[in-house]
């Protein structure tokens, strides 16, 4: 079982991916985070938290690769 948040949304809100990651992981789930709108969110300070700075174990950050995992 996993939870899979689309982060950010195509109109750019961010949702808590801390605290979805650690209430995934506390129902023994892993949580999937697509990033594709989001990979800008590596390149500076003051931006959101990314998928992998959350803890989320698998982050997919384009259409292919998120195609693959399908």
């Amino acid at each position: 079982m996993a939870v899979l948040v689309n982060n950010p949304t195509y109109y750019g809100i961010c949702s808590d991916l801390r605290a979805i990651v650690k209430m995934a992981h506390e129902a023994g789930m892993h949580c999937l985070a697509d990033e594709a709108h989001g990979t800008h969110f590596y390149f500076g300070n003051g931006l959101p938290v990314s998928a992998m700075a959350a803890g989320g174990p698998i982050w997919p950050r384009s259409p292919c690769t998120r195609a693959a995992a399908a």
